[in-house]
């Protein structure tokens, strides 16, 4: 299947951590012209914010970071590519 041909897609990245899937967006050439990226963790979002505008040279695609585990964006895909790598302890109730 291919995806981004033509105009760009919009994507949600949900779980975005550093931007591990921008970064394999770009290296296959999809066409991408808007990124979402959410992570509940505000040290992710800084580093993906560091990591993200430092390979978007070209411009070519508007970026978005929340600090959220909502999304808050319309986009043609949404992924959850980061959430199930937490581990939190288990509390008892």
């Amino acid at each position: 299947m291919k995806i981004g041909c033509g105009e760009g897609v919009s994507i949600n990245d949900l779980g975005c951590g550093y931007g591990a899937l921008y970064e394999f967006i770009k290296m296959n050439n999809i066409c991408l012209s808007k990124y979402f990226g959410y992570d509940i963790s505000e040290e992710m979002i800084e580093a993906a914010n560091e990591f993200i505008l430092n390979n978007n040279q070209e411009k070519d695609c508007e970026i978005f970071l929340e600090n959220s585990s909502l999304i808050t964006h319309y986009a043609d895909y949404s992924i959850t590519s980061g959430i199930f790598n937490m581990i939190f302890d288990e509390q008892e109730l």
